[in-house]
């Protein structure tokens, strides 16, 4: 039975009818279509109006008399004898795939169609996704691209306000609105032909000097001084300390910015895009952007006691003095070998053991974990979409950690018993899901990643947790949000937020919501990622049920056995 509208309790509207059949109303509009005795009619004279508006015309005053299809194709044949088997053969076509077929020109239908008083052919939405689709594929490199082009600007210290406003990519990130009286699929051809105009026009011309040789590509050069920051501002941070004490300066500790604030600072200037960073541009950073202390030489360097020499320890001659600056005596420790930590980078042979239970205690201990877990996720192991999970343990929920993420602020719940290892597993799982993605859908976490954790392997600024997702890729059907959800161990139990519910509970057409559950996230030989529907779609709704005023989702226990507790999807 219909269920009545409260508002308007005698009328049944075409949307009651298609939720009671469960079918999309477009496709009861086919049906309804496709019994009306007038609907070729309605289909012949929409083809006719983009070949031959006043032909198009004559067929609306006389389609009363033609009762049959054969009366439609005799009256055809009598008035477009050259064409009418090739038009008929089409009229059942979507619309641009018929003019595609007849070879008629979008921009020749548009101007038919207006002369007859009839809406323009447009295809704005596939327009933009298609451009949103080509610059997920080709941003990193139109962004390098203009990174070489003003290394000479740059090499001659010159402003850098043009470059750090063409790195945005101004004037390609919207569909050009001419095009849509004239294609109805955009083809790549075009968009690329802008880009090249656009460099033309915009770029600065290439003179004397040339890009050098050994300038690495922009994504690597950005992520060797990420790599380099979390030791280099902690090092600093101690010689603050130590000038402190030897000079009675200041009682107060003084602290340096955490690592995400410095990267997303120097990406703003344009200052990782470059060179790569060493201790002395880092200090001369910190200072002109106010983070150095007052009074404090930017040369300063602690006098170290020589070490007492120890059998089997390496030592090296001491450094040659600085000028101006006080000389330490003696020799010094020699350095153990510096890796870089990007991700999918296998770690340093060093400390953290993956899958020890200890969380990482800095974002540089953190990110080599994350960098061993990308290394484990071979392609192999990605290949199969499983959305089967493991059974749970008899184990009560609330020993497991959680994580949600704040919508305010971006700042992590829990309700388990350590923060830090609940980030921890929140981060691998979200590195674990950026290679899930890259692997079936060939994006790149750089390109993918919207979540305020994105700041750790990138720290650009453009991640934020109160989005509802944590990727969100662009695919010919649509736009695509991945949600990541992540456990150290097998009990298939997350939470999902309120912004997280409302992102997924409000879609567009074309759009699509899914989660990535990773399990044994810290365990290099365990860990997986399993691909789940919405709760809130039809093919998920059986994942979700209701409970007074929160939202409790239980897995189907035919899909995946009953959980022994809810997956509590706070509101």
């Amino acid at each position: 039975m219909l269920r009545k509208n409260p508002e308007q309790p005698d009328r049944t509207t075409l949307d009651d009818v298609a939720e009671v059949l469960s079918i999309a109303r477009t496709k009861l509009d086919e049906v309804l279509a496709a019994s009306d005795p007038h609907a070729h009619i309605e289909r012949l004279h929409n083809l006719l109006a983009c070949i031959d508006p006043s032909l198009a015309a004559t067929l609306h005053d006389q389609r009363h008399t033609l009762a049959a299809p054969e009366d439609l194709a005799t009256w055809l044949t009598r008035h477009l004898p050259d064409a009418a088997e090739e038009v008929l053969t089409h009229v059942d076509d979507e619309l641009p795939d018929a003019l595609s077929a007849l070879k008629i020109p979008l921009a020749d239908a548009n101007k038919r169609r207006s002369a007859a008083n009839l809406d323009p052919l447009h295809n704005a939405d596939d327009h933009q996704r298609r451009v949103n689709l080509w610059l997920q594929k080709h941003e990193d490199t139109l962004v390098g691209r203009v990174r070489d082009a003003f290394w000479p600007v740059y090499n001659r210290g010159e402003d850098m306000v043009d470059y750090l406003r063409l790195r945005a990519l101004p004037g390609l990130r919207q569909a050009d609105p001419a095009w849509a009286d004239t294609y109805w699929d955009l083809p790549p051809a075009v968009l690329q032909a802008r880009a090249e105009a656009w460099a033309e026009r915009h770029l600065p011309a290439a003179g004397s000097e040339h890009t050098p040789l050994s300038l690495k590509p922009l994504a690597e050069l950005r992520a060797i001084n990420l790599a380099f920051l979390p030791d280099a501002l902690r090092r600093l941070e101690q010689q603050i300390s130590q000038w402190q004490s030897s000079s009675g300066a200041n009682a107060v500790p003084h602290h340096l910015p955490e690592v995400p604030a410095v990267v997303e600072g120097m990406h703003a200037d344009g200052t990782t895009d470059f060179t790569a960073l060493n201790t002395a541009s880092l200090t001369t950073w910190l200072h002109s952007h106010g983070h150095w202390p007052a009074g404090m030489p930017t040369t300063w360097i602690p006098v170290v006691p020589a070490p007492t020499a120890t059998p089997g320890t390496a030592t090296a001659p001491a450094p040659a003095p600085v000028p101006g600056t006080a000389t330490p005596p003696g020799p010094v420790p020699v350095p153990g070998p510096r890796t870089s930590a990007a991700i999918g980078t296998p770690p340093p042979a060093a400390t953290t053991n993956p899958n020890a239970g200890t969380a990482p205690t800095t974002s540089a201990d953190r990110r080599t974990l994350g960098a061993a877990i990308a290394e484990a996720l071979t392609p192999a192991r990605l290949a199969t979409r499983t959305t089967a999970l493991p059974a749970p343990r008899r184990t009560p929920v609330a020993s497991h950690p959680r994580l949600a993420k704040s919508d305010t602020g971006g700042r992590v719940s829990v309700t388990g018993p350590d923060l830090e290892e609940t980030a921890t597993i929140g981060y691998l799982g979200e590195i674990a899901a950026g290679k899930w993605i890259e692997h079936h859908y060939g994006v790149p976490p750089r390109q993918s990643w919207r979540s305020g954790t994105r700041a750790e392997e990138y720290g650009d600024g453009i991640g934020s947790d109160i989005l509802g997702y944590d990727f969100v890729i662009e695919t010919p059907q649509g736009r695509h949000y991945f949600e990541a959800k992540a456990t150290s161990g097998d009990d298939p139990s997350f939470i999902l937020g309120s912004s997280e519910i409302r992102r997924a509970q409000n879609l567009e057409d074309g759009e699509q919501y899914t989660i990535l559950f990773v399990t044994h996230a810290k365990d290099r030989a365990r860990i997986r990622v399993h691909e789940l529907e919405s709760p809130f779609s039809p093919e998920g709704g059986a994942l979700l049920r209701h409970h007074h005023h929160r939202r409790h989702c239980a897995l189907h226990p035919a899909l995946y056995r009953l959980l022994t507790g809810p997956i509590s999807c706070s509101t």
